[in-house]
């Protein structure tokens, strides 16, 4: 019997394929992954988001708050200041004072104060018996011949003057506005009527001065404000002095309303300086009050005083040249009332 090797059939393998349904449901849940995926990225991307802008909010609002307390330790700093200011010119107004002459004046809540007499300050010599008035005027005389001069101030507010008639009422000169400057938003304007009022006052033969409503934050304001008068005044004939006119608002919130009294003299002098610097007279304009509780009167001498009172007669020591004695005078050719003053001096002819 013969031997033979045997061997097996060859098989091709069958290849293993999945059916469409499971390769469906695969790629379905590969799309859910990755749509999952994209969604939590972008719930990082928004809580990242969110939380930045809360907290740059809070961020902001704490800076805001920050500077709102900064603002008001800064004001308060500034009143604690003028506080020892005054005190101090108190306590030196005590130890210099030759007597025991005090000035009665009220503080801002209506409660007398008491300041004694600075001895450095130079004082009146007028004697208000010679005060005569007449006609809505009051005349100085000494020996039956008048000394004094008559003026009034006016701005838009008069509306239109007949300055023909206004010389022949008697008024001798005129301050009249040139312009101001704004309380609240700080911008400088001319006055409406200044040139038709003070090119009217020269043709009548009234002798004029001007002022300037000042409402300067820094000393570079106050010499903005004093350019801006030069830069109006320098084709008219300027006899009497350009006055700087400070007044504390006491209607309305005001950006003054933290000056202490050092800034406030402070920008006097850098407005008075520079109108000297250019030739011409000046002056300052202000009341008891004002003048007594917050401008140093010691740093002032160098200027005439320009002081508004509207009473029978002074009981302010200190020297002034003119007096605005009524805001509620009443003179030919202006309708309605003007203020009116008293010069003791000629201002032309110095």
């Amino acid at each position: 019997m013969d031997n033979q090797v045997q061997t097996e059939p060859s098989v091709t393998p069958i290849p293993i394929t999945s059916s469409p349904r499971k390769r469906k449901s695969a790629n379905r849940f590969k799309s859910f992954i990755i749509w999952g995926e994209f969604f939590l990225i972008i719930l990082l991307i928004a809580a990242i988001t969110v939380t930045t802008f809360l907290h740059r909010k809070q961020l902001n609002e704490s800076m805001l708050k920050m500077s709102s307390e900064q603002k008001v330790l800064s004001d308060e700093l500034a009143q604690l200041a003028d506080s020892v200011e005054r005190m101090e010119k108190l306590q030196e107004s005590l130890v210099r004072s030759a007597a025991d002459e005090t000035i009665l004046t009220y503080d801002d809540t209506g409660a007398e104060v008491h300041i004694p007499i600075l001895a450095g300050v130079p004082r009146h010599n007028y004697d208000w018996t010679c005060i005569q008035n007449k006609d809505g005027f009051k005349n100085y005389v000494v020996d039956n011949q008048v000394t004094s001069f008559r003026g009034i101030d006016v701005s838009s507010f008069q509306g239109t003057i007949d300055w023909n008639k206004v010389k022949a009422a008697g008024v001798d000169f005129a301050m009249i506005r040139v312009g101001y400057r704004g309380y609240g938003t700080g911008a400088m304007m001319l006055d409406d009527n200044f040139d038709v009022n003070i090119q009217g006052a020269l043709d009548a033969g009234i002798k004029v001065g001007v002022y300037f409503f000042s409402q300067a934050i820094t000393e570079e304001e106050a010499v903005e404000e004093a350019r801006f008068v030069l830069e109006h005044i320098k084709d008219y004939d300027i006899t009497y002095p350009v006055a700087y006119d400070m007044e504390l608002i006491t209607h309305d919130t005001a950006r003054t309303d933290t000056l202490t009294g050092r800034q406030i003299t402070d920008h006097t002098i850098a407005f008075c300086e520079a109108i000297k610097s250019a030739g011409y007279k000046t002056c300052v304009y202000s009341n008891r009050r004002t003048l007594i509780l917050k401008l140093d009167l010691s740093r002032l001498t160098a200027y005439d005083t320009w002081y508004a009172a509207y009473v029978g007669y002074p009981d302010y020591p200190y020297d002034f040249k003119m007096w605005q004695f009524t805001d509620s005078g009443s003179v030919d050719g202006i309708e309605g009332n003007v203020d009116i003053n008293i010069s003791f001096i000629d201002y032309s002819a110095e």
